[in-house]
């Protein structure tokens, strides 16, 4: 079991690993809200126009793309994911080896019985706020000062409380060593705050 976990962090460089780029999907991905429900209903392989030149990150997490190295690291650490093949058309040309990506596996992770935390408040009736998500229904944080963590197996997920991609330090470990681009990790530790409202 994993005891220790990061936040994955888009980092950008400006050039081959660009900080923003508008992209066209053919065909159109279907519309899903992923931090309640994963990607449904999706083609075998898909075309994307980018307005881009070069592209050596291996995870895009705004983007949903991910690349052949990342993929295959998932399935070394049996990541559950929802991934398709795309072929990236940019300004210089064909970009190959890059795929739709998602992680298909959601994760409380929290500890409450250890944690410091305060709920969402629903404005409306008072009560604690509820994110209502395609496997059941779960509490909404406002922040948390102090994350315990639960253990888990799992190496790659999406935390239901940071609403955000976390690892375990074994995938942070592998992807470092295998010099792969485009991620940094923030540790979930004794400084790690979360506040979705930038109040500290």
């Amino acid at each position: 079991m994993n005891n220790e976990f990061f936040v994955l962090k888009y980092a950008p460089n400006g050039a081959d690993t660009p900080y923003f780029f508008e992209t066209e999907w053919l065909p159109e991905l279907p519309e899903f809200h992923y931090p309640t429900e994963n990607p449904k209903n999706l083609n075998n392989e898909y075309q994307v126009k980018a307005e881009i030149e070069f592209l050596n990150a291996d995870y895009l997490p705004d983007q949903f793309l991910a690349s052949r190295k990342f993929i295959d690291l998932c399935d070394e650490l049996d990541v559950k994911t929802i991934h398709r093949k795309v072929e990236i058309n940019g300004l210089q040309g064909s970009i190959q080896n890059y795929f739709f990506f998602a992680p298909a596996e959601r994760i409380s992770l929290l500890d409450e019985s250890r944690s410091e935390f305060s709920r969402e408040t629903d404005k409306h009736t008072g009560r604690p706020a509820i994110s209502s998500e395609e496997d059941g229904q779960f509490p909404v944080y406002e922040a948390i000062d102090l994350f315990m963590t639960l253990p888990s197996s799992a190496h790659l997920f999406f935390c239901r409380e940071l609403k955000e991609l976390v690892c375990s330090k074994e995938f942070q470990t592998r992807f470092i060593e295998t010099r792969m681009k485009g991620i940094s990790f923030e540790s979930i530790d004794n400084d790690f705050r979360y506040s979705p409202w930038g109040v500290f």
